[in-house]
């Protein structure tokens, strides 16, 4: 059975460039790591926004 790992990722978007390039580069390079977004968070009355990621842990050889 699988198991998962989490990483949670507040990127730091500066107004000035385009919001769009900016997450697509976070994302590129989580996903380029073997990182899937699963959950995108957004919290009332603020601007920032926090990414989750997950990957597949590595099997444990002793266990598997």
């Amino acid at each position: 059975m699988a198991q998962w790992q989490y990483q949670i990722k507040e990127p730091k978007l500066e107004s000035t460039v385009g919001l769009d390039e900016q997450l697509q580069k976070v994302l590129r390079e989580y996903g380029n790591g073997g990182w899937e977004l699963v959950q995108v968070l957004t919290p009332k009355d603020s601007a920032k926004c926090q990414l989750i990621f997950k990957t597949e842990k590595p099997l444990d050889p002793a266990h598997g």
